[in-house]
This record gives structure tokens, C-alpha cells and sequence, in this order.
């Protein structure tokens, strides 16, 4: 499989909560993912700790991005009080959704 570009992609606003791309989704959002455990937002059990940890509707379907993150080996995990990079063989690791998301609007 080739390299994802983000032009290939239809930048569109989230299709729950309506948020244009680069604003934040709106709580109860069904969409938005978790910044912690990548589960649902609204579904998911982590404590909130206030907006500056709510998703960003980057337009690009998270699907997408995590498909990137796949292609390109992106992983991460939490380790001592930081995320740092992981092979996706760690038995922490999870999709680095944000720099899979840096990698496509750095194309």
C-alpha cells in the first residue's frame, strides 16, 4: 500500500457534533476519540480533566489516521509521566494518532 497523502482526503466537519476541521468536538460527541486510551470519548471511563484534552476534528476521519500511524510504524505508550515513542510490538503500545496526524498535514 502506498503513502496516504492528507490532500486525498476530504477535509469535512465531524459528522456527530458538526465541528468545523481544527475546532474541538463538542461533549457528547459520539465521534471523538479519548486522548488517553484512544477508546470513544463518551464512553470510554477516563477521568476528564477539562478541554485542553478533548480531540481535534482535524477533518480526517480518525479511522484514516490510525491507518497512517499503521503504515508508518506511529506507536506509543505512557512511560514515566510522558508519552514516548514504541514498536507497535510493545505490549503498551497505542496508535500515535498525533504524530500520524503531523505526518499527513506535512505532506
Amino acid at each position: 500500500m502506498g503513502v496516504l497523502l492528507v490532500k486525498d482526503f476530504p477535509k469535512e466537519p465531524c459528522y456527530d457534533c458538526g465541528v468545523a476541521p481544527g475546532q474541538r468536538h463538542i461533549n457528547g460527541c459520539d465521534i471523538e476519540r479519548c486522548t488517553d486510551c484512544e477508546g470513544q470519548r463518551l464512553s470510554c471511563g477516563c477521568p476528564e480533566y477539562g478541554d485542553y484534552q478533548k480531540e481535534i476534528n482535524t477533518g480526517v476521519a480518525w479511522e484514516r489516521t490510525r491507518l497512517v500511524a499503521e503504515e508508518n510504524n506511529l506507536y506509543c505508550k505512557w512511560d514515566k509521566g510522558e508519552w514516548v515513542k514504541c514498536d507497535k510490538d510493545d505490549d503498551e503500545a497505542i496508535h500515535d494518532l498525533n504524530a500520524a496526524t503531523q505526518f499527513l498535514f506535512n505532506k
